[in-house]
């Protein structure tokens, strides 16, 4: 796990025992769909939900199969050149609905490995993860920025991203690295009630 930039709130632990309770109702959706929470794990057609944002000669961006998949066989792999100011980037918009029975609060994980794969100036990968309103370049609601060191490479640690009160319409799930090679993995976002 890496290690988080804010402390656990009594809603974070509501979050999680919601989570483990309806864990198994998770469901993909598309940008059309809307549901109270959206996993991703990049299986099926991942280019039918994400939309690349890479820089010719400075990053690339693959939604692909890889044996260090976390679940399933398709990951994102991000990777962009240091020391380029450019970052590989994926994003997708998504609609949640609102869980009934009053006031509502969303979350956003991810899972994320380093690559392995020596760079010609290894530096710590730096992987943004965001949620913003509307599209791609929509405001930042909420979102994190994580380092990942030689110590990242060996297994997946989960990336607590997000956590911000219900806004209605589109939202976008916004994912870059710089500086470095990522695997992405089972990306989730949820909405719960809150718990007064």
């Amino acid at each position: 796990m890496f290690k988080r930039q804010r402390t656990v709130t009594r809603w974070g632990v509501a979050a999680v025992a919601a989570l483990t309770v309806v864990g198994a109702s998770l469901s993909i959706a598309t940008p059309a769909q809307a549901a109270t929470s959206i996993m991703d794990s990049f299986e099926g057609n991942p280019y039918d939900r994400w939309i690349e944002d890479e820089r010719q000669g400075y990053s690339i961006v693959e939604l692909t199969n890889h044996q260090r998949a976390r679940t399933g066989h398709k990951i994102a792999w991000l990777e962009a050149y240091p020391p380029s100011e450019h970052s590989a980037r994926i994003h997708r918009t998504v609609s949640l609905d609102r869980p009934g029975g009053g006031p509502a609060w969303c979350y956003g994980e991810a899972w994320l490995m380093r690559s392995n794969i020596g760079l010609p100036r290894p530096e710590n990968v730096r992987v943004t993860l965001a949620i913003r309103a509307g599209g791609p370049d929509g405001l930042r609601i909420h979102g994190s920025t994580y380092e990942l060191t030689k110590d990242h490479e060996q297994s997946y640690g989960r990336a607590a991203f997000a956590s911000f009160a219900y806004q209605s319409g589109p939202l976008t799930i916004d994912i870059s690295a710089r500086s470095g090679t990522v695997l992405v993995d089972d990306v989730a976002v949820w909405c719960i009630r809150q718990i007064h």
